[in-house]
């Protein structure tokens, strides 16, 4: 068998990065601007950073893990 031959590949759901969880166990996606239950026959969701393939997600999880540029003690004052 060839790899022409073969059938093609079901496509991949998307992983979403879980959020929210509501009463009824139902997750919300990291991306959503509002809180709703993700579409499991379109996509899924993970609690692992590493196995996210959302982009937005991605862009969320990179964004929190940057340092701001100011310092959160305080500007330094040098020495007298």
């Amino acid at each position: 068998m060839t790899d022409n031959d073969c059938p093609p590949l079901p496509p991949t759901r998307m992983r979403h990065r879980g959020d929210k969880i509501n009463a009824h166990g139902r997750v919300s996606a990291l991306c959503f601007p509002k809180p709703r239950a993700i579409d499991m026959k379109r996509a899924t969701w993970v609690m692992s950073d590493d196995a996210t393939t959302c982009p937005k997600c991605r862009a969320l999880i990179d964004a929190r893990s940057k340092t701001p540029n100011v310092e959160l003690s305080g500007a330094k004052r040098p020495l007298e």
